[in-house]
């Protein structure tokens, strides 16, 4: 056996890995300074036509940096909202296949497990909404268990109590939902808002907005 052709081997190999991770936060942070200006205002869309916009944005990103997490983070977050506010039932699911092609993607690099377990959630939540009657069982396991992931993760992250907020603010109240009940969960989102000191892409940070939104919305019912 050569050993010495084995130790170079070993040592090329840890040379590369160590050559390259600089490479990779370079890259990071020249995608998160792309991504800035079409993310920082997430929560003020309220149409359709504005959420394409965001997603033609970041996608034309994601193109640049196909295994990258952060545009696939976002393009699949963008997916989600189109399908909310898709009118054509299969339109929505059109919408939720490309979400979860983005998650393949934020799967395999995305350093913030929690925010990958919310991702899921979300996206079952929408495969949820489009035909609840038939959907619940399969889907509103897969949505309740990934959010459990997500806070044994961190449960700091507001991003776990607004998406539960969502789902029981629209639940009909005689399964439990409505504003009254969906309350505790915007306000849990709200505290754990203000604990974050920074707002980056790299960090997803969307939500503030509309967790104030929908605390008003509750306390008016």
């Amino acid at each position: 056996m050569n050993y010495k052709l084995i130790t170079m081997k070993k040592i090329i190999f840890a040379l590369t890995v160590l050559l390259s991770a600089p490479t990779f936060a370079q890259n990071d942070s020249v995608v998160a300074a792309q991504l800035t200006p079409s993310c920082s205002m997430l929560d003020g869309l309220t149409k359709i036509e504005d959420w394409k916009i965001k997603s033609a944005e970041i996608d034309k990103i994601k193109a640049q940096y196909p295994t990258n997490w952060m545009p696939a983070y976002y393009s699949g977050f963008c997916a989600v909202q189109m399908s909310y506010f898709e009118v054509n039932t299969k339109l929505k699911d059109v919408y939720l296949d490309n979400a979860d092609k983005m998650l393949a993607v934020v799967k395999e690099s995305c350093p913030l497990k929690d925010e990958v377990y919310v991702l899921t959630a979300m996206i079952a939540n929408a495969r949820l909404a489009v035909d609840p009657q038939n959907r619940y069982k399969e889907y509103g396991k897969i949505f309740d268990e990934n959010l459990e992931l997500a806070k044994k993760e961190n449960e700091n992250n507001p991003h776990i109590y607004l998406v539960k907020g969502y789902s029981v603010y629209y639940t009909p109240k005689m399964f439990g939902g409505g504003a009254k009940n969906a309350l505790e969960y915007f306000n849990k989102a709200d505290e754990k808002f203000k604990l974050l000191t920074e707002s980056k892409v790299e960090k997803p940070f969307w939500g503030a907005i509309n967790t104030t939104y929908m605390i008003g919305e509750c306390t008016k019912k």
